[in-house]
């Protein structure tokens, strides 16, 4: 019966990662998410020049929404063997969370970019890692709802709902009340969509209240338009494109100083924009 010899090769051997550290080097880990109350994760494995493997972990809390947060740290010479960014501290979900790593000259402030090693989402179930990851855009990720319920403006004035600035998304749903006061005046009551150029769409004309009607103003993207005078009244949104600061706002026709919008409501499909 023959033995089997197992035996590993002392030269010539292929180096076991692609990316090696040089000296002084610095890490870079960027992070932009939906949630202000997490704390995001490195972990770190080296391959030093003595042989040795070196694991290192740093943590950034996140305590800002969809504000770019940065940490930097200093980097041991040798082979990266493995990088795994991990949230912590929260049901982070599908496409609200943006994280990378990348290796610069130093970790000073200034330094210049090397390499990006990690770019993409991750969530709770799902890290953000290296080796295996592929290198993304915000763009390219999945998408999340972003729900807002909204203050209400003064009476006789129109209601603005904002997508934050470091979103890029369009409207999916809208709700709100319009009350008319005792004024003798026929309203027609619209809807806008504005991005940084100004207004890109609006509703049809055709929705008006007279004085003391309450009107139920309801917008999405899918369903058919009904309107109901003095009730209810739902508007077919434009599903899409992706824009970034991206508003909605009524547009009432003979508003009267007494007439109240109430109880707005505003949901975006949304994902994070660099």
């Amino acid at each position: 019966m023959s033995k089997s010899i197992l035996s590993f090769r002392s030269a010539e051997i292929p180096p076991p990662t692609i990316v090696y550290i040089p000296p002084g080097a610095g890490g870079l880990l960027t992070v932009r998410s939906a949630f202000n109350s997490i704390t995001i994760v490195i972990n770190l494995r080296f391959l030093l020049p003595n042989g040795q493997v070196q694991p290192v972990s740093y943590e950034l809390p996140s305590t800002t929404t969809y504000n770019e947060q940065t940490l930097r740290f200093p980097l041991s010479e040798g082979f990266l063997l493995s990088a795994r960014i991990t949230a912590t501290g929260g049901n982070v979900t599908a496409g609200s969370t943006f994280v990378t790593f990348a290796i610069t000259q130093s970790p000073n402030a200034s330094a210049v970019t090397l390499q990006t090693v990690i770019a993409g989402f991750l969530t709770s179930a799902a890290p953000a890692s290296y080796p295996g990851s592929t290198i993304f855009t915000p763009a390219e990720g999945p998408t999340f709802t972003l729900s807002q319920a909204l203050s209400n403006p003064a009476a006789g004035a129109e209601f603005t709902g904002n997508l934050d600035l470091n979103l890029r998304g369009y409207i999916a749903t809208f709700m709100a009340v319009f009350t008319a006061s005792a004024a003798a005046a026929t309203r027609t009551l619209q809807l806008t969509l504005n991005n940084t150029a100004g207004e890109f769409w609006r509703s049809r004309v055709g929705i008006t209240a007279t004085a003391n009607q309450v009107t139920r103003v309801v917008g999405a993207v899918t369903g058919t338009e009904t309107y109901t005078a003095g009730s209810y009244a739902s508007i077919l949104l434009p599903a899409g494109p992706f824009e970034p600061s991206l508003s909605i706002s009524t547009l009432t026709t003979n508003i009267q100083a007494g007439d109240q919008w109430s109880s707005p409501v505003v949901s975006f499909i949304s994902n994070i924009q660099y």
